[in-house]
């Protein structure tokens, strides 16, 4: 124990120095993503603990004591480096994951947040076990390391993600929009959530046995939904996707950054606050701001599952200054 004891100041050391990156990386969604769930949902990852700690004591052989410790170090060390892990291997590998999901599993915020969990449990395996060798070889712990004892504690983050997933699933549904956002949103947003509603009810009568949207029908709707300010309208089923109108591009040289709230239900619809930001290359946190509202829609759609996504100006000044 003591020459454990004497490798605190230098763990204290490693995690401080890795939240540096975090500055460098508050751009990326994905970031945010994790940080948010993590930090409001945070009992999640007691319960984490707790599960990596019964598979360290059940098939590694440690004594419980050891065991609920080192779990907790590892715990502290995945969250330190996921700063940097978790947008690395978003921006990496999103691109080539999510159209393989959205076609084999279909499209729509359960199957999204589902990818997320089992792709945190993915990453978070081989970090941790990881970061267990070596704690193991500085503290003497002696541990061994085999396909099955890593097998278990990938089922370990696996149960850790099912938690997770279930917890957010309850969480969103508890948590309705405020009686001030509600009467904002029926009184001056009532024409575009109108349009929103109506295009995904029609969505099913407009979609092929293979889940295809009609594309005439789609075409149609967009100046419907420009004339009433819609940022961007986009609809979908499991085998499909249409952008029915998409947010003006900028120039090149120009980029476009989205921000997220948190999730609030309206009904059986979800609302999101966030910002829509241009901005230069050269300067990513500077630029026009603009206030708006995530509007997104899930149902059944025959075979498939159908969602609707919209950006909506939200009511007020266009933009703001940059902070």
């Amino acid at each position: 124990m003591k020459r454990f004891a004497d490798l605190q100041p230098l763990v204290l050391a490693v995690f401080l120095l890795s939240l540096i990156p975090a500055v460098a990386l508050a751009n990326v969604p994905i970031f945010f993503v994790f940080a948010t769930v993590r930090v409001t949902l945070w009992w999640t990852v007691l319960v984490a603990i707790a599960i990596e700690a019964v598979v360290l004591w059940a098939v590694f052989d440690m004594p419980a004591r050891r065991a609920g410790l080192a779990a907790i170090l590892v715990n502290i060390g995945t969250a330190a480096l996921g700063f940097v892990i978790y947008p690395a291997a978003g921006l990496a590998v999103y691109p080539l994951l999510a159209p393989v999901v959205s076609e084999v599993f279909g499209a729509g915020d359960i199957v999204e947040i589902a990818a997320y969990c089992v792709a945190a449990a993915v990453i978070d395996t081989p970090v941790e076990l990881a970061l267990l060798a070596g704690l193991s070889r500085a503290a003497g712990y002696g541990l061994r390391f085999g396909w099955q004892r890593a097998g278990a504690f990938f089922l370990a983050n696996l149960l850790s993600a099912a938690v997770l997933f279930a917890a957010l699933q309850v969480e969103v549904r508890t948590k309705p929009v405020s009686e001030a956002t509600k009467r904002i949103l029926a009184s001056e947003m009532g024409a575009q959530l109108a349009l929103a509603d109506d295009v995904f009810a029609a969505l099913p009568a407009h979609v092929d046995a293979a889940g295809v949207i009609d594309p005439d029908w789609a075409g149609g709707i967009a100046a419907r939904a420009r004339d009433l300010g819609v940022l961007e309208l986009t609809v979908g089923t499991g085998a499909d996707f249409v952008t029915i109108l998409r947010a003006e591009l900028p120039p090149i040289g120009y980029g476009l950054a989205y921000t997220y709230e948190e999730d609030q239900r309206y009904g059986d619809a979800t609302v999101t606050r966030g910002t829509i930001r241009r901005h230069e290359n050269r300067d990513p946190v500077g630029g026009e701001v603009r206030e708006v509202v995530h509007y997104q829609k899930v149902g059944g759609c025959g075979a498939f599952e159908c969602f609707l996504r919209a950006v909506l100006p939200w009511p007020g000044p266009g933009s703001v200054s940059p902070e």
